[in-house]
């Protein structure tokens, strides 16, 4: 199991890789599950305003390609407390970027029933002085990202390039273009642990590994 320094370095990386222009840059190419990188992004995109907004405005730029299903099969494993607060917003602010944000719908009430209600929670260590409608609705104190403001905070070219987010764009279904990405990585691991770490279902990882095989 991976330990968390290791993982919080990972996600910088990876959110480098995506072309996060608040986050140390790195040549080098990281694996990550798509969908696991918006989970944990609840964890480590809230260090400071600047990397939270950059990842949000990622967030919503691949809103049409990821998954709602993967994302809470991952939550409900990995999160606790005040980050289904942050979950949630940031699923707010993606249903706003899909064009079915119903099937997200889910996902909002898996983060109402387990957000942290106690106290409000103070996303970047001060108070905001007018605190963000969609923020309030979620319990956490800030005020309004710079969410307008894309080319500060993403290298938009470098994330549509990236090759997992690519082959989502031009049509790959998810499983197909996870494996495919994972392999680069990992071309010895198993088909039962590669379905463990792209959150698919090992008969689904199966019938994919199958048939990429015929048409390698």
């Amino acid at each position: 199991m991976m330990n968390s320094s290791n993982e919080y370095k990972r996600w910088f990386a990876f959110f480098s890789n995506l072309g996060s222009r608040t986050v140390p840059r790195t040549n080098k190419k990281i694996w990550m599950d798509l969908e696991e990188f918006v989970v944990l992004g609840t964890r480590y995109a809230t260090e400071n305003s600047r990397t939270f907004t950059s990842f949000i405005i990622t967030c919503n730029k691949v809103a049409p390609i990821l998954s709602p299903f993967k994302i809470n099969k991952i939550a409900k494993k990995t999160l606790k407390n005040t980050e289904f607060n942050v979950l949630g917003y940031i699923i707010s602010n993606i249903q706003n970027h899909t064009r079915n944000p119903g099937q997200w719908n889910s996902l909002i009430k898996l983060s109402k029933k387990n957000m942290y209600n106690l106290e409000t929670i103070n996303l970047f260590g001060s108070k905001a002085f007018k605190i963000d409608t969609l923020f309030q609705e979620w319990n956490i104190d800030s005020s309004s990202l710079e969410l307008g403001e894309i080319d500060k905070y993403l290298n938009s070219e470098k994330l549509l390039t990236h090759r997992l987010i690519h082959q989502r764009l031009s049509g790959v279904k998810t499983v197909f273009s996870d494996i495919s990405f994972y392999r680069i990585f990992h071309e010895k691991t198993s088909l039962n642990q590669m379905a463990k770490d792209i959150f698919h279902d090992y008969r689904s990882v199966y019938q994919a590994s199958e048939l990429l095989e015929l048409v390698a």
